[in-house]
């Protein structure tokens, strides 16, 4: 970069202008953001994914993808005539435009994979194969208020990227906001998050779409942590999702933030090294062997406990609330022989949780089936439109044998071709196509006005 300093800039222009270094390091602790600045500028090290949230399981949404907005392709014009890629629209988890309200398009995977295929797309995002952009997986197939959360999305990631936008929001106020609003929320109680009133925030939310899909307050284990102030999301998308569940809006947030600024005495200790949690001592590993049968009764309890709380969680999602050096007690074939009911989704749940999950999964259709329809959604309501947006929406499949009540709310509110034209009438869904088929048909209709049927051609004399 040095032999172009006169050209471009030095490391600190450039990357306050053409990186996401800006947002990136606004969650970061100092020591973080020293490692990956130091990945920047001088030497590869393992683990920045890490260090910017995108790595680990549920991580598949913030993919690093090379987006782009056709309309922002046609403004962003560089002094020597050529298109370049903008940076608000690279942000990994991101779907749409805020700018042109229109979803970001992206090639096909051997034009994103493979630059010396198609050379010219590394300086142009218009370019391709020949297989044509397309709009990014998960953007079809939603309704205006979903559209409007992810829109709203990309708007305040594009506001963050500004190093001179609000300064203030940093690691320390987005710790500060969280702790303050959940306990306000009544989200904490005596530090110990109220997990029902939680999930009642969740689903009344209207960007609850976005922050499933963003995985925001879904990993129950650090549900505690985010809520007390005591750990901050890695990855800003979470973050912005975090703040705008609990404040309503992000400009709610930024307004809160002006009045309530964080104290000096929580900014320090927000900064201070966080100390790696000790491995666990050979005193723990021979206290658990000692009493295992009754350490082992103890969980069980709590075990069958969180169980019957929460029957739409999985085996794993019921483990992480308890302590990991028990670990090797929580064994499913262990807990059966104990007579544990163990969820299993491969397998089904019980017959115990299914009236539960069918009257979740029936109310969640009839609820979204409602709001589409009210909100005049331009394509057919199907079964995976229906489904979007629950935690099981993906294990419907298998389960439908034991869930009656989805079966027929799906079965009400599944549109084929004929009721869904008969819903859209007076909605704008012609397309080139379909007008082309209209004009042939009238242009037939016109030219065959003026052919005489037979019977009368016969009948005219010479």
């Amino acid at each position: 970069m040095a032999p172009f300093r006169d050209l471009i800039g030095t490391f600190e222009q450039v990357s306050a202008t053409n990186t996401l270094l800006p947002l990136q390091t606004r969650v970061m602790t100092s020591e973080d953001i020293g490692v990956y600045l130091a990945h920047c500028k001088t030497k590869y090290k393992g683990g920045i994914l890490a260090l910017l949230g995108m790595n680990g399981q549920g991580s598949g949404w913030a993919t690093p993808i090379l987006a782009s907005c056709p309309d922002c392709v046609t403004v962003n014009i560089a002094a020597c005539k050529t298109p370049f890629w903008n940076r608000k629209n690279l942000v990994p988890g991101l779907l749409y435009c805020s700018s042109h309200t229109r979803p970001l398009e992206t090639a096909c995977g051997r034009c994103r994979e493979d630059f010396k295929q198609n050379p010219e797309r590394c300086s142009s995002p218009g370019k391709h194969c020949g297989c044509g952009l397309r709009p990014l997986y998960g953007t079809s197939g939603l309704s205006s208020r979903e559209e409007a959360a992810e829109i709203e999305l990309h708007r305040v990631s594009t506001l963050l990227l500004n190093v001179d936008y609000r300064p203030d929001i940093q690691r320390d106020a987005v710790s500060w906001a969280a702790s303050q609003k959940a306990s306000e929320l009544g989200l904490v109680i005596d530090n110990s998050p109220n997990m029902e009133r939680v999930s009642e925030l969740l689903h009344e939310h209207p960007m609850r779409s976005l922050l499933n899909r963003t995985r925001v307050l879904a990993d129950k284990s650090s549900v505690p942590d985010l809520l007390t102030g005591k750990r901050v999301y890695a990855n800003p998308v979470q973050t912005i999702g975090l703040l705008s569940l609990l404040h309503g809006t992000w400009a709610n947030f930024e307004e809160w933030l002006t009045k309530n600024p964080p104290h000096r005495e929580w900014t320090d200790r927000v900064h201070e090294a966080v100390p790696k949690p000790p491995e666990a001592t050979r005193k723990d590993k021979n206290r658990v062997a000692k009493h295992e049968d009754r350490i082992f009764a103890k969980i069980c309890a709590k075990y069958v406990k969180e169980r019957q709380a929460n029957p739409c969680l999985v085996h794993s999602e019921i483990t992480a609330k308890f302590p990991k050096r028990y670990g090797p007690l929580f064994t499913k074939a262990r807990l059966r022989e104990a007579g544990v009911d163990v969820p299993d989704l491969k397998r089904a749940h019980r017959n115990k949780d299914y009236e539960k999950i069918d009257a979740s999964l029936s109310s969640h259709v009839h609820e979204r089936a409602r709001l589409l329809v009210e909100e005049g959604f331009p394509k057919a309501i199907t079964r995976t439109v229906l489904t979007r947006g629950h935690e099981l929406a993906g294990h419907v499949g298998h389960l439908k044998a034991h869930l009656p009540r989805t079966n027929d709310a799906l079965k009400a509110s599944v549109e084929d071709r004929t009721a869904w034209r008969r819903r859209v009438v007076g909605l704008d869904v012609s397309t080139p196509r379909a007008q082309r088929k209209q004009q042939n048909r009238e242009a037939n209709r016109e030219a065959f006005s003026f052919v005489q049927p037979v019977a009368d051609v016969e009948s005219v004399q010479p």
